[in-house]
């Protein structure tokens, strides 16, 4: 899994921002998908093999929120293929808002995260549905069902094979509590 903590005690300002949309809360990477056992068959020459992030459709909603729990964040594909959570009017996706966070995948299925804006988690009571349970303010909100990664094998004389593998489970973000 790849996690983003916004309190991360490492310094961001040294953190170079691969995709160029601000200031970092925070920035990480891990490899969540393999290509190995993919194939071209008898048809090997020529072929290739490309790893993409998928969402269900621009705007969808992700179900997390900018600290103060007002304005949800909605999913997006920018023009490079990555999908960034743009920050909507209350519960209204705005593909202008401003970025939350920016995800991208490599051929290798290595993801990089990287965090710009505070994001609200819930109330460990809340998920507990025990009030007197405040022990912790460290909960992680993920984009599980949301995002997916697509492997494409193309075989060297144009046979195409895609491979849906959902990883939004695990990409998270964790608290600064």
């Amino acid at each position: 899994s790849v996690s983003v903590d916004e309190t991360d005690d490492t310094d961001n300002d040294d953190e170079v921002d691969p995709f160029g949309y601000g200031d970092l809360l925070g920035l990480n990477s891990a490899t969540l998908v393999t290509t190995s056992g993919s194939g071209y068959g008898e048809d090997e020459e020529g072929g290739t093999t490309e790893v993409s992030l998928a969402i269900a459709a621009e705007g969808t909603a992700s179900g997390l929120y900018t600290t103060g729990g007002v304005n949800q964040i909605f999913l997006y594909t920018d023009d490079d293929g990555n999908v960034v959570g743009l920050v909507g009017n209350a519960d209204v996706a705005n593909p202008d808002g401003a970025v939350a966070f920016a995800l991208s995948i490599d051929n290798d299925g290595e993801v990089t995260v990287a965090q710009y804006l505070s994001l609200d988690h819930p109330d460990p009571a809340t998920l507990e549905g025990d009030p007197a349970d405040t022990s912790s303010y460290d909960e992680a909100v993920t984009l599980s069902g949301l995002v997916d990664a697509v492997v494409t094998v193309t075989d060297g004389d144009g046979d195409v094979k895609t491979d849906d593998v959902a990883i939004g489970a695990l990409i998270s973000f964790e608290d600064d509590g």
